[in-house]
């Protein structure tokens, strides 16, 4: 499968939609940009639970792979 852009942020506990299944789905993806992370000691609801680490990515991982308007 070929996507645009890939980033992936997962809760390192997720019992509803594993880790590791996001990972096996992450790999198999093929896009020119491309990440994948775990924001530790959360669940299902990461980034409401831990939205101090879910900012960092966004800002350090999603804003640099969004094409500029300007």
């Amino acid at each position: 499968m070929v996507v645009g852009s890939l980033l992936t942020f997962r809760g390192e506990q997720d019992v509803i939609t594993p880790a590791a299944s996001a990972r096996r789905f992450f790999d198999d993806a093929t896009a020119p940009v491309k990440d994948f992370a775990l924001i530790g000691e959360a669940s299902h609801w990461a980034s409401f639970r831990h939205p101090d680490q879910f900012l960092d990515l966004m800002l350090t991982k999603v804003r640099p792979a969004v094409p500029s308007t300007r």
